[in-house]
Parts: C-alpha cells; sequence; structure tokens
C-alpha cells in the first residue's frame, strides 16, 4: 500500500484539472505535518526518512502538474 498520491498528468489540461489533481497530495502533506506537531516519542531516523521521502514526492508530483 503506497502512503502517496499519484497525480495523473494528461496534455492540455484545464487549469481546474489541474487543481483536482493537486488536492489530495495536498491534504497528505497537511496530514504528515499535522502528525510531526502530535509526536510525543522519538523518531527513529529511518522513521524521519519515510515522512520527509513522503513530503518530497508529493511536492515533486504537485510541482509537476504546475509547470
Amino acid at each position: 500500500m503506497s502512503s502517496t498520491i499519484q497525480i495523473q498528468l494528461r496534455q492540455n489540461m484545464t487549469a481546474e484539472q489541474k487543481l483536482e489533481q493537486i488536492q489530495y497530495p495536498v491534504e497528505t502533506i497537511k496530514h504528515a505535518l499535522s502528525a510531526f506537531t502530535k509526536i510525543n516519542e522519538e523518531l527513529t531516523p529511518a522513521e524521519h526518512t519515510a515522512l520527509f521521502n513522503l513530503l518530497h514526492h508529493q511536492i515533486c508530483e504537485i510541482d509537476q502538474v504546475l509547470k
């Protein structure tokens, strides 16, 4: 199971279609950042890496659509 949302990029997408495509990745980023503020235990380096990779992947997906 994947924790990231894959954006479906097509040629000639309207601005509205692009906004629809980035809606869920933005929510994923919001939830991940919110989780950071609620963590009471120290994370392992692997857990930190996983969270940063999730954020990076979603931001790259959004960036690709907005170009």
